[in-house]
């Protein structure tokens, strides 16, 4: 595939989510679905360009974002072409002032591309983190999306999502907690009364885990029990706008959990 650049980048898009639908592997699913964990605050499309112009990124940003970290893009590095969406006010046919969304062309560079001051480690997360972010987690459901959270002894099950109501099986761990409240949490936001009894099971929860699996994998928890679920997506039609769906629901969560993340 020739090189990408602002002449030839919709059409070298279009190529990229072509091959998505073509190469229907588990191991392809795993390698978007750890992408999206790496550069969740950014749209599926904008990760396959960053992905495929510089396969080895693990974090990036705009040069303003990297001198704002005490950061600078070294001398003769190559920018990353992504699209960031604008807004233009314009007046409908009504007379009505809106703004109209569009997509410019910009540009980001991995850390390796800069120098400058450190940036912070990030390692497994300690039972202490794990206790931290189930905490959060749990004042996230309750206040932000105003759902019902009980723990319950001698649930069936491990968690259950009832449209605005969930219950956790009582007695688990904290990271056991966490997984099955992320999990549950992404039926709740992905999953409305009418989709729940339209979709598939399985998929239903081959959603809900791969949302798991990109929280917990950013936040640097287990993710071994998610990954039995990634197979079925090899099933699933129109794979981009579903990658896209679990992509903004566990930025949704993430971005609850954790301080704003450094965007372009």
């Amino acid at each position: 595939m020739e090189t990408i650049t602002k002449d030839n980048l919709r059409s070298q898009l279009i190529e990229l989510k072509k091959n998505i639908d073509a190469e229907k592997s588990t191991d392809n699913f795993r390698a978007y679905i750890k992408m999206m964990s790496t550069f969740h605050d950014y749209s599926f499309t904008n990760m396959l360009l960053i992905t495929r112009q510089k396969p080895e990124a693990t974090r990036v940003a705009g040069y303003v974002a990297w001198k704002r970290l005490g950061r600078v893009v070294k001398k003769g590095e190559k920018g990353i072409i992504i699209l960031a969406p604008n807004f233009k006010k314009t007046t409908n046919d009504a007379g009505e002032e809106e703004n109209k969304k569009y997509f410019r062309y910009a540009y980001v560079w991995d850390v390796s591309q800069t120098e400058g001051d450190p940036l912070p480690e990030y390692s497994v997360a300690t039972s202490e983190q794990e206790n931290k972010y189930l905490t959060s987690l749990e004042t996230i459901v309750r206040d932000t999306f105003g759902i019902v959270l009980e723990y319950e002894a001698g649930l069936n099950s491990f968690g259950v999502s009832s449209i605005g109501k969930i219950r956790v099986c009582a007695g688990m761990s904290p990271a056991e907690s966490f997984r099955t409240l992320v999990h549950e949490l992404a039926h709740e936001i992905l999953h409305t009364r009418a989709n729940r009894a339209t979709l598939d099971p399985a998929f239903k929860e081959t959603e809900a885990e791969t949302v798991t699996f990109i929280v917990c994998d950013a936040l640097k928890m287990n993710t071994d029990s998610s990954v039995k679920y990634l197979a079925l997506w090899s099933k699933t039609d129109d794979i981009v706008s579903h990658l896209e769906r679990v992509r903004q629901c566990s930025a949704t969560i993430l971005k609850a959990l954790q301080e704003p993340a450094v965007t372009a």
